[in-house]
């Protein structure tokens, strides 16, 4: 069971602005140990914006973000800002449940990494990992189904012509 994680203030303007600015969100616990809103906001002068995380079981958990902003700066309008109740009732809105029951391929597997490293603030990681994702392994692998994904498969190490696994070290 994933350990309890301390809810912050998140509910108003005033409670956010008192918040302090980092990479990683300030949770507030909407289902505990299911569901948690988070807020992020990495510069003064500009608007935060929502995350959700939600448990997949095994202590796993998928972090993704909200589309648009807080409502820190501007009035929220529901679609490019949201209040915190908008951001809530999207947070609590059910996940589809055909996406998760599809075998994840590796294209879907580097999408989710790539949004991982948006949502943690890296974006100058999420631009290489996608550029990199898209030149040498979509084009192969893209379709590969990640549970059938063998070591064979996986790009050569250092041009060697040799398997990473069995290539020199110099």
């Amino acid at each position: 069971m994933p350990r309890t994680t301390p809810s912050e203030k998140i509910q108003t303007r005033a409670a956010r602005s008192r918040l302090p600015q980092r990479r990683k969100p300030h949770w507030l616990c909407l289902r505990p140990g299911q569901l948690h809103l988070g807020y992020v906001r990495r510069n003064a002068d500009q608007a935060g914006h929502w995350t959700v995380r939600r448990y997949n079981g095994g202590g796993t958990y998928k972090v993704t973000r909200l589309p648009g902003v807080a409502d820190d700066v501007e009035a929220a309008n529901g679609a490019t800002v949201l209040s915190f109740a908008q951001a809530q009732d999207l947070a609590l809105r059910p996940t589809p449940q055909a996406q998760t029951a599809a075998p994840m391929t590796v294209a879907q597997a580097m999408a989710d990494y790539v949004d991982y490293l948006q949502t943690s603030g890296r974006e100058g990681a999420a631009i290489t990992a996608e550029r990199a994702g898209r030149l040498h392994v979509l084009p192969q692998l893209g379709e590969v189904q990640v549970q059938a994904l063998t070591t064979e498969q996986l790009p050569l190490a250092g041009g060697t012509g040799q398997p990473a696994s069995q290539a020199q070290r110099p």
